[in-house]
């Protein structure tokens, strides 16, 4: 007897702010391919919108037996609902203090007017679109929008960028905190209702619901880093279910992807090009020589591979050291109130890095060359839900930054989740986003890397560049204009350029910035 399960992929998608009115661009969907550029039209930036797909499981008595996507037609019927809610400025504090307190403070009664929520919206058939709405302190504030395409999938986006204190206000914006001040970031859940009017499966079937996260944009999109969402997510499962490891490490899927992320922050950061650019031989990782050195593992090479874990820090450690990856320290995840805690590696990157060391690998290379990624349309049928989920959380961040960009702490918490790559149940819409920086624009423009007297240079992570090259020019400058403040970056972050692969070498270079922007340092 045939039974059927129905799931909404990616289990967890991105959406990216943009200010264009009407041009998007879907995020990505097939490990290592990003959405190609130009990612602005007419000097606004287009919007990231994830595509949700629904996909129907098959099972039998031996088990799987089919995994396919149900789009609508003749004998089918997909009925979407989404549920934006922004309530950062409703929400705590960040960081988080021990005895909860609360932004807007002053703010006693009918605190819900500072919770943006666009409340349940449903659409349904093909080429239809629908607006997320809500309010803050009663003034309209839009979430996003909700398009169906030919085949019913649900393509979500989210807002504009806009972000606005009521009633409006000049005075200077802290990094995080700011009574009075909104945006339109939000997070919430998106379900899926199939109607089957004939056949094996004939009725109405409830597919396993997904997450929607609405970001800033990825100002780098080609250049990931060191652990994103999905390596943590991953981490997080296999703690519950081992059984969800690699079967055995292999270099160019477990360990080159660290690596290449670390090369590949050398062009948005200086401090990271001191340690990891192309003139620095030995960490140097992608130089070919070097490359084959790396995913040899033959007794020779050893030591090679012995020099670059040592190098790598381990949180278990007594006194852990900062050591590579070179990162800014985040909140524990455990106890967000207590010290920043050195960010590292997940415990399932370690222990691959850990095998990889001891020759416990396999390599992967074709050709002296890593394989190149497979768009979806190439993939086997049963390996494109995987796919999605994948692509949509490699794109973003894993590491508890302060605040973060795509989602704060409560990412790396093992009861985010209650299934591999899904939010829990127990969380509510906004729940994800509501620790972050209000608005988001303050953070952005306050992570900037530079060295103070309390906070040592360290790498940031690539969506929000901090030094580059214009493209033809020979040296770096500062991506953030020197002159800008806090408040520079709510009325101008659309004019700052995007990062994206040099034609004339394998670097990277700044397109699309906007020509009023001053070029310094």
């Amino acid at each position: 007897m045939k039974t059927y399960l129905y799931r909404i992929h990616p289990g967890i998608g991105i959406a990216r702010l943009g200010n264009h009115p009407d041009a998007y661009f879907i995020g990505p969907e097939a490990p290592g391919i990003a959405p190609k550029g130009p990612y602005k039209q007419d000097g606004l930036i287009k919007r990231q919108a994830i595509r949700f797909r629904v996909f129907r499981y098959t099972y039998d008595d031996t088990g799987l037996t089919d995994v396919r996507e149900i789009t609508v037609g003749d004998n089918v019927k997909i009925h979407w609902t989404a549920h934006l809610v922004n309530k950062k400025a409703a929400s705590e504090v960040f960081p988080p203090q021990p005895n909860g307190r609360l932004r807007n403070s002053d703010v006693q009664k009918n605190r819900f007017r500072l919770v943006i929520d666009s409340g349940n919206q449903s659409i349904s058939g093909a080429s239809q679109k629908k607006t997320l709405e809500g309010s803050f302190l009663n003034t309209p504030v839009k979430l996003g929008e909700l398009h169906t395409d030919d085949k019913g999938r649900l393509i979500a986006l989210g807002g504009f960028g806009e972000s606005r204190s009521v009633p409006p206000s000049s005075s200077k914006l802290c990094f995080a905190n700011n009574d009075n001040w909104c945006d339109d970031v939000s997070d919430g859940p998106v379900t899926a209702t199939i109607e089957i009017e004939r056949g094996t499966d004939k009725g109405l079937h409830e597919a396993d619901s997904a997450w929607m996260v609405v970001a800033p944009p990825a100002f780098a999109p080609e250049i990931r880093n060191v652990v994103t969402w999905y390596d943590r997510a991953l981490d997080l499962a296999v703690r519950n279910d081992p059984g969800l490891g690699p079967k055995k490490v292999s270099f160019v899927e477990h360990i080159l992807p660290i690596l290449s992320r670390t090369v590949a922050l050398s062009w948005v950061d200086n401090y990271a090009d001191k340690g990891h650019g192309p003139d620095k031989q030995e960490r140097y990782f992608l130089q070919s020589d070097r490359l084959k050195e790396l995913a040899d593992n033959g007794e020779e090479s050893r030591g090679y591979r012995d020099f670059v874990f040592r190098e790598l820090t381990d949180p278990s450690a007594p006194s852990p050291s900062r050591s590579m990856p070179e990162l800014n320290a985040g909140l524990s995840p455990e106890d967000p109130t207590g010290p920043k805690v050195p960010s590292s590696l997940t415990s399932l990157q370690l222990q691959c890095m850990k095998l990889w060391a001891q020759r416990r690998f396999e390599s992967g290379l074709v050709g002296g060359k890593p394989p190149t990624p497979k768009p979806l349309e190439d993939l086997k049928k049963a390996d494109v839900p995987a796919a999605l989920d994948r692509a949509a959380l490699d794109d973003s961040i894993g590491l508890a930054f302060y605040p973060g960009i795509e989602c704060g702490f409560i990412m790396a918490r093992g009861d985010t989740y209650d299934r591999p790559f899904r939010i829990s149940s127990d969380l509510s819409a906004g729940d994800l986003t509501a620790g972050l920086a209000v608005p988001w624009q303050a953070d952005f423009n306050a992570c900037d890397g530079e060295q103070t007297p309390t906070q040592p240079y360290t790498w940031w992570p690539a969506a929000r560049p901090n030094h580059v090259f214009a493209d033809g020019a020979s040296d770096r400058h500062d991506w953030v204009p020197e002159s800008f403040s806090n408040r520079s970056m709510v009325d101008d972050w659309w004019k700052l350029g995007f990062i994206v692969p040099n034609d004339a070498n394998d670097g990277y270079v700044e397109k699309e910035r906007d020509d009023s922007l001053d070029l310094t340092g």
